[in-house]
């Protein structure tokens, strides 16, 4: 990051704290979701190949 471009925050130092706390629950919020997806993904490789063709031909039954 180029610190020649940051601009200082000019809404007041509690303002700037209440904007960063909010920053960082959002982070964590993306990471959890994020360790979701990954977990899942994961979890879908475990599964035989025999499986998810069920599953498809289930679904695919499921929607007409």
């Amino acid at each position: 990051m180029n610190n020649d471009n940051l601009k200082p925050y000019k809404k007041g130092e509690e303002r700037a704290k209440i904007n960063g706390r909010k920053g960082g629950l959002k982070s964590v919020e993306v990471r959890r979701k994020k360790k979701a997806m990954k977990e899942l993904a994961k979890a879908f490789n475990t599964i035989a190949l025999e499986d998810v063709e069920i599953i498809i031909d289930d679904f695919t039954l499921n929607q007409h």
